[in-house]
């Protein structure tokens, strides 16, 4: 399939995968890391069959071409979380170790106290 358009994201509201799907960046169906976080609460949908393809964050790849996923979500402010995703406290979302493999020169930036943010991201006005 064709490359995903969206790999390096967060989300401050909520996050909801559907069938299939991850919430914020969906089906992954190609090789890589993608990397993203959320302070909102994050589900997923299990149905039968589909819980190996679904997901809050970043969904599921396919079956023959795993991805490596580094997601996670603030479970001290909110909620669960269904499959892929790992929760932490609001200290280890806020601190650099938290995010192994995450590239804080080009892509991610963070201050004391605050959660990564994307270094020149176009969408934050």
């Amino acid at each position: 399939g064709p490359d995903p358009t969206l790999k390096d994201s967060y989300s401050t509201g909520n996050v909801n995968g559907g069938d299939w799907s991850g919430g914020l960046v969906g089906y992954l169906n190609t090789g890589g890391i993608y990397t993203s976080y959320s302070t909102g609460k994050v589900s997923g949908k299990n149905e039968g069959d589909k819980t190996d393809r679904t997901g809050g964050l970043t969904g599921s790849p396919n079956g023959f071409d795993r991805t490596i996923s580094s997601s996670f979500f603030d479970k001290d402010t909110y909620g669960q979380v269904q499959y892929r995703d790992e929760g932490k406290s609001t200290s280890e979302m806020q601190d650099k170790s938290t995010f192994t493999n995450w590239d804080f020169q080009d892509v991610w930036e963070i201050t004391p106290g605050n959660y990564p943010t994307l270094i020149n991201n176009p969408y934050i006005y």
